[in-house]
């Protein structure tokens, strides 16, 4: 599918592994250039090299693997700048970070919730700010978990229900590039 991507730079939290994961390799198969990020250092150069495995092609695009904590403000806007140095800038960013903090209600302790918080949303609005006000398009990966009916993993469904609230926020006189926000199932 030629979605007109090719020379396009995009930025992929959470690109280590999962959905981040695909998501990079989608866009190198349409051509784009990719910053991927995790919080797990060890995971990043072997993803990176099966990235460029699979994308093997002449129309293919690159990958560059940076580690960086998205819950830690410097190393986003570390993280950040740097991405955008080494591609020229960045045309495309995908807030994907995310992990789950599974448990009932009455057994999440205050740390769970700020953690989930600072990963889902605070995340988001770091990568987002002021670093990639130039972007395209920004794409905020939501999940069908924001569903209340999702009793089983509730600092999750309440942070992605947030999370989804943003793009409304953040309106076209604050920020002039346009949003894609993708609900994931």
């Amino acid at each position: 599918m030629e979605l007109g991507l090719a020379g396009r730079r995009a930025v992929v939290t959470g690109g280590s592994k999962g959905i981040g994961k695909a998501i990079a390799g989608e866009l190198m198969g349409e051509g784009a250039a990719v910053t991927i990020c995790s919080r797990h250092p060890g995971e990043l150069g072997a993803t990176a090299a099966e990235l460029m495995k699979q994308a093997a092609s002449e129309t293919a695009g690159t990958v560059l693997a940076m580690p960086c904590d998205v819950t830690d403000p410097g190393q986003v806007t570390e993280f950040v700048d740097a991405a955008s140095a080494a591609m020229g800038g960045i045309d495309i960013l995908v807030n994907n970070a995310g992990a789950a903090r599974p448990g009932q209600f009455a057994t999440l302790t205050d740390d769970d919730w700020h953690t989930d918080i600072e990963t889902k949303l605070f995340s988001q609005i770091r990568c987002t700010g002021p670093h990639c006000r130039t972007c395209g398009r920004a794409v905020r990966r939501g999940s069908s978990t924001s569903t209340p009916f999702m009793g089983v993993i509730p600092t999750r469904s309440s942070s992605r229900r947030r999370s989804t609230g943003l793009p409304a926020s953040a309106s076209p006189r604050l920020f002039p590039w346009s949003w894609a926000v993708r609900e994931s199932w």
